[in-house]
């Protein structure tokens, strides 16, 4: 059971529960993924105007078991004001998170991602596809997903830049002649998160969607819809 305590934590996904509750999941630098129950949600106005995405919040909960209940809420101070593309890229990122995250599991490195990337997304000039393939690829490397880029997958035999590869999420990288092969130009350019060429970017893309969708095992994630461009 995680410690009793003020802790801080954002949140990645809410639902109705019963006539007047939710379950809430949060994700927290020394707990992980964590769900909680909110009582009378519904009717508590001002524990319902916190409890929305992109801001850190102060969280203290009681129970035992998987679920525990919220029993105090506040801002931590951090909000970020998410809209048009900016926003439907945050929810991609808490849907990945919710869906990928184990409970109970710390990762403070990834609570430190998720910071850096919502402000990433927020600043101004943001090349929105860029830093998402940055953070899918940062995050599947913090989870132990591995992503070894630069050789192939006898781990001896540098990737060319003018080669021809696949990326095998149980192997690695594998010359190919496929039609689906991408240049090696691209899977240094991931490695390296400089993306200094046309194609790039978009090699980026279906390489780590296609890792990810593997580890997901099938699951659809519903914020894809939102991201044809990205």
């Amino acid at each position: 059971m995680p410690a009793a305590g003020s802790h801080l934590g954002v949140l990645l996904h809410r639902r109705n529960w019963r006539e007047s509750s939710a379950i809430i999941d949060v994700l927290t630098p020394d707990h992980g993924r964590i769900s909680l129950v909110v009582k009378g949600y519904r009717s508590r106005k001002t524990m319902s105007g916190l409890l929305e995405p992109f801001r850190e919040l102060q969280l203290s909960w009681a129970g035992r078991g998987e679920m525990y209940t919220l029993t105090q809420l506040e801002l931590a101070g951090k909000q970020w004001p998410l809209t048009g593309q900016q926003l439907f890229c945050g929810l991609y990122v808490n849907e990945l998170l919710w869906r990928m995250l184990p409970k109970h599991d710390a990762h403070a490195d990834v609570y430190q991602l998720y910071l850096d990337s919502l402000s990433a997304l927020t600043a101004p000039g943001c090349h929105l596809a860029k830093t998402l393939r940055i953070f899918e690829k940062r995050l599947l490397v913090l989870l132990g997903f591995g992503l070894v880029l630069n050789v192939e997958d006898d781990q001896q035999t540098l990737v060319e830049a003018n080669g021809r590869y696949i990326y095998n999420p149980d192997c690695g990288v594998q010359r190919s002649r496929s039609a689906q092969a991408m240049a090696g130009s691209s899977l240094l350019a991931l490695h390296h998160e400089v993306f200094d060429k046309p194609g790039q970017l978009a090699d980026a893309r279906r390489l780590l969607r296609g890792v990810i969708q593997h580890h997901l095992g099938g699951v659809t994630l519903n914020s894809h819809q939102l991201l044809k461009k990205h």
